[in-house]
């Protein structure tokens, strides 16, 4: 760490009440944390678009005896649902994309997760 962050580490050890060596050990302990707890979020997220691909995929092969597949016969009850659902999942997706950067610096760089989160904290 630079002079810099160092006096930045030590400010916000003062606010909280603790020492800056405390404050790096526990910031550093927490990195793979939150990063298994967004990467659950991600195949969370994942998964919830694989089951509305399925259901997609279901109504669209299911034909009842006049010949109309499930969004026909059952025309808002499931298109609207089914879009409404496709919308959550795009915005999902993209916070989940926002967070491989999280996910890989807890894990494999958790001094540089920890400066960031203290910059962020600070700013």
């Amino acid at each position: 760490m630079n002079d810099n962050t160092t006096k930045l580490l030590e400010q916000l050890s003062q606010k909280m009440g603790t020492t800056s060596e405390y404050l790096w050990k526990v910031l550093l302990k927490q990195a793979p944390i939150d990063a298994t707890i967004s990467l659950i979020q991600t195949i969370l997220i994942i998964f919830f678009g694989l089951m509305l691909y399925k259901i997609h995929k279901y109504l669209m092969k299911w034909v009842d005896s006049r010949g109309y597949n499930g969004y026909e016969k059952y025309e808002e009850a499931a298109s609207v649902p089914m879009i409404v659902g496709m919308i959550v999942f795009i915005i999902l997706f993209i916070y989940a994309f926002c967070c491989i950067e999280n996910v890989i610096s807890g894990y494999f760089n958790p001094e540089y997760w920890a400066l960031n989160r203290v910059l962020s904290i600070l700013e």
